[in-house]
Order: structure tokens, then sequence, then C-alpha cells
């Protein structure tokens, strides 16, 4: 009758844990697919120019001249004859992905955060976007509750915060960060750089019918931060 009891309690617990198991697998599956790439680098060296703007922390070669700040959306924009819009040109100032990834949700613990990055050597937003382009974890029943989580984390961060990214290249020379392309960029003409600075992300992002990606890598020569003035 003892055994009996043991075996029986023995049963339970292991029920117990499946169903755990399951429930946490099934709330956390996820299958989204990761579109993102790395397509190498590409040098940007700086060179001084006479007419600066400044705008969000940096100055950047004035070829604006002709365009209209817009305020309310802290943009500039270029209108042709009939009020439609050409290009548009902006600069945020943000946190970087390493910061938003750190605090996206709270599926994992700060601490679980911290593991991850760590254990892969995750220091910088280019290595976390090299860390995630190249991810491709199978997740099933029998995985870790950790690596059911982190999966489900990984798949929607990159989904939710760059979720039209197809393809990055690093930006190497005298700046650091990356040029992304969009998934409509042969509609839209969208090219956006993203600046690294003293753990800060500075958006370069040009849209636009009659510009070239040459035309804006050139004009990211002449980025001067504040800071370094």
């Amino acid at each position: 009758m003892k055994k009996s009891y043991y075996i029986i309690c023995i049963i339970c617990i292991l029920l117990i844990l499946f169903i755990s198991k399951f429930l946490t697998y099934n709330k956390y599956q996820n299958k989204q697919e990761i579109i993102i790439s790395n397509d190498g680098n590409i040098t940007i060296l700086h060179k001084d120019v006479k007419n600066y703007l400044t705008y969000n922390g940096i100055k950047i070669r004035n070829d604006f001249n002709k365009y209209e700040y817009e305020k309310s959306d802290d943009t500039y924009i270029l209108y042709d004859k009939d009020e439609d819009i050409i290009n548009m040109f902006s600069i945020f100032k943000v946190e970087t992905l390493i910061d938003v990834f750190k605090k996206f949700d709270d599926t994992l613990s700060e601490k679980e955060i911290n593991k991850f990055l760590k254990d892969n050597n995750i220091n910088n937003d280019i290595e976390l976007l090299d860390y995630i382009s190249n991810y491709s974890k199978n997740i099933n029943l029998f995985s870790s509750n950790y690596d059911i989580k982190l999966n489900d984390y990984i798949r929607r961060y990159i989904n939710e915060v760059m979720p039209l990214i197809y393809e990055y290249k690093v930006i190497d020379g005298d700046y650091y960060g990356i040029v992304t392309y969009n998934l409509n960029y042969e509609e839209e003409k969208t090219i956006e750089v993203m600046l690294l600075k003293n753990n800060v992300r500075y958006i370069i992002s040009y849209i636009g019918s009659e510009i070239e990606e040459k035309y804006v890598l050139d004009l990211i020569g002449t980025v001067i931060f504040d800071e370094e003035e």
C-alpha cells in the first residue's frame, strides 16, 4: 500500500510538471520569422564642410534650405509646387537597441536578460543585431522554460522594434552604427542610418522619391556630435 502511494505521488508530480511545461510552451511558442540579415560593412569617413545644420544633438551639412521645418513632427520636408511631399528628413535621439531589449517586457527577468547578454558576449547594438540575425534555435516541448521564453522574447522584439527592416550594413571608419534597408525601400525609398555615440542612438532618416543611398551616406560623413566640439 505504501509503495502504491509513492508511485501515485510520483505520477502526480510528473503530471503537474508536464502540464506546467505544456502551458509554458503553449503560451510562449513563437514561430515568427526573423528576416533581418547582415549584408557586410560600409566605411564612412568624416569630412568638414562650411555650412552646418544643428539638429537634435548633431551638426550635419545643411542641404535643407528649400525644406520646410514641421515643428509638430520635428521633421524637414521638401514639397513640390503642388505641395505634395518630395522628401522628408529627420534626426531623432533615442535609446540604444540593447537598452530597449533589456526592458522590452517582463517575459524574462532582469537577471535572465543579463545572463543572456553575458553568455553571448553582447555589449552593444551591433552585437545584438548580429546575434538575432543568426538566431535559428528550434524550440519544442522538451526545451527548457528559459529557452522557450527567450525564443519568444527575441522574435517579438525584432518584429516589433524593427518590423520592416530586412537587411543592415555595419558602419565603420569614423563612425559606428548601421544602415538599414526597409522592405518597402523600392516604393518608399527609405534610408535609415543609426549612429551610436556614448550610449545614445541617433536615427537619421531620409524618405523620398528623389534620394539615393550614395548621397545619404555622403551626407552622414559630415556629421559632428555636439560633445565633440
